[in-house]
């Protein structure tokens, strides 16, 4: 039995890649959640000689606090546990599914990062315009960092038949994707060097009192929605494409879709 210990966020995106490696829904472990808290199930680890998963993002350093306490708690009771197993499995997830990647043969593979603010209206129409162009001669894969978007966009590919794979990752494991031809981010994480990387962003941003000269480890491209919003300094290697707020494509989409329906029109 698998065990993840704290449930946050962090932790259902850690049991997300548990099982989506290796076929087995961990038991979620918080102190916060009466019933299923470390003392709930001490005897029950211990008995098995499992080994409590720890959702530690290391990388991005939020929950730091939290999990060397939670660490304490482990060390005291004598439960035994791996603290590294967010970046593990992030290792596992990315190795699997270039596998799986290689395997289809696709020529176009095209990732996509959902983070989970506002329904991931910040892709706008992205991945629905490369189904629309490419049809079936491309592959998108949706890195999502939440679990909401990852139950969402199961769902999206489910019902419209979407040539596409999705899996949980954090946006601090990003850099470990090496098998697509293009990645549209929305978190300004570390890139993988032989990677394009367009950063989408996750709003209407003005970089033009930003200086972007110490980001050029993090994107190729940076979409800005106006000129007026042109960075004051950027590095030679980042370009700035002019694409508009991608968010207003699908809003306008959606209105659209309610008027059709007659009354139910927005003016």
């Amino acid at each position: 039995m698998y065990y993840v210990y704290p449930s946050g966020w962090t932790g259902k995106l850690l049991a997300a890649m548990v099982e989506y490696v290796d076929g087995v829904c961990p038991k979620l472990v918080d102190d916060a959640v009466f019933g299923s808290g470390l003392l709930d199930y001490k005897e029950e680890i211990l008995k098995t000689h499992s080994i409590v998963l720890l959702a530690w993002d290391k990388k991005s350093g939020w929950n730091d606090s939290t999990m060397q306490q939670l660490v304490m708690k482990l060390q005291k009771f004598g439960i035994p546990y791996e603290e590294n197993a967010m970046e593990q499995y992030a290792l596992k997830v990315v190795e699997k599914l270039k596998a799986n990647v290689l395997s289809k043969g696709i020529r176009r593979c095209v990732g996509i990062e959902l983070g989970g603010m506002a329904e991931d209206k910040h892709i706008g129409l992205l991945d629905d315009l490369l189904v629309e162009i490419f049809g079936k001669n491309v592959l998108i894969l949706y890195f999502c960092g939440f679990i909401e978007s990852y139950k969402r966009i199961l769902r999206k590919i489910k019902n419209n038949n979407i040539p596409a794979l999705a899996v949980c990752l954090s946006p601090y494991d990003l850099a470990m994707v090496d098998f697509v031809d293009v990645l549209c981010k929305v978190s300004w994480t570390l890139k993988n060097p032989s990677v394009k990387t367009i950063e989408i962003g996750h709003s209407m941003s003005d970089f033009s009192k930003m200086d972007l000269d110490q980001y050029e480890e993090y994107f190729d491209d940076l979409c800005i929605a106006s000129s007026d919003f042109y960075p004051k300094t950027k590095p030679q290697m980042i370009t700035c494409l002019k694409s508009g707020y991608l968010a207003f494509d699908r809003t306008c989409a959606e209105l659209v879709g309610l008027g059709s329906g007659g009354g139910g029109g927005i003016v």
